[in-house]
């Protein structure tokens, strides 16, 4: 074939050269960057960064809300122990005022009564139950008198025996 040679002419390698370079750019616009593998080790590591910086912000946030809650769920149980408080002190009060008015106003009627009754039981012929009493009282006044008489008598004579 006639001056081509066993490799081919020079215009037919440069034209294979030609393209295979073409091809190579097609392929891989860095190819003829040094270390093409630092272009996946740098997306690699901004793909950690941004999966990182997500993950940072999204517990942050959740770390924020869970701090809300638990401040609101104990706000809420302090607001509900004080109004209990505050209820069980009012009903308690309350139950002690009733008691004490319904006590003040039993013994109030009762003594109304006992006193009606005193003032109806002497108007009805009730003035010798009065003397009655008044006698019976006497009889008493004498009986302790001579009670007293005997103690002292009985005084006097340990001491005589005594001396």
């Amino acid at each position: 074939m006639g001056g081509r040679g066993s490799n081919g002419s020079s215009s037919s390698r440069r034209y294979r050269s030609q393209g295979q370079s073409e091809t190579r750019h097609l392929i891989s616009p860095f190819s003829n960057f040094p270390f093409p593998s630092l272009f996946l080790v740098a997306a690699a590591f901004i793909v950690v960064e941004v999966v990182v910086v997500v993950v940072v912000v999204v517990v942050v946030v959740v770390v924020k809300v869970v701090v809300v809650v638990v401040v609101v769920v104990v706000v809420v149980v302090i607001v509900v122990a004080v109004v209990v408080v505050v209820v069980v002190v009012i009903v308690v009060a309350v139950v002690v005022v009733v008691v004490v008015v319904v006590v003040m106003a039993t013994t109030t009627v009762m003594m109304m009564m006992m006193m009606m009754m005193i003032y109806f039981a002497g108007e009805q012929g009730g003035g010798g139950r009065e003397e009655e009493e008044e006698e019976e009282e006497e009889e008493e006044e004498e009986e302790e008198e001579e009670e007293e008489e005997e103690e002292e008598d009985e005084e006097e004579e340990r001491l005589k025996s005594i001396l």
